[in-house]
């Protein structure tokens, strides 16, 4: 018991603490993620490249370009990891995927049912 009671104390201020600290604005974001784009991809070498992305949701938005390489995680529309290589051939398809806002890498991209 005295030891749930002290994980309960932790979990609380954990809590509060997160909460102060997005009141005071402190929160910054470090990256984002596109629920919905049709893709189009430009490979540079065989696992490199630029993806370039046109928000489905957002009829009046022009296209953005973003990088990928060998560390991005590459899942096709079941939810299987595949190789970066294969993403080429996603070329057209819509995708969902998760990028770092600071150099707008891939980070993780899956391809959409």
């Amino acid at each position: 018991m005295k030891q749930l009671t002290g994980k309960l104390l932790i979990i609380v201020f954990l809590t509060f603490g997160s909460v102060a600290t997005f009141a005071d604005g402190l929160l910054v974001e470090h990256s984002h993620t596109v629920e919905e784009a049709r893709i189009s991809v430009d490979s540079k070498t065989e696992t490199s490249g630029v993806l370039t992305a046109s928000l489905l949701e957002c009829d009046n938005c022009s296209a953005n370009e973003y990088s990928y390489d060998g560390s991005t995680v590459f899942l096709n529309q079941f939810g299987a990891r595949k190789a970066i290589e294969e993403l080429p051939k996603w070329s057209g398809s819509r995708a969902m995927f998760h990028f770092r806002l600071a150099d707008k890498h891939i980070e993780q991209l899956q391809i959409l049912p």
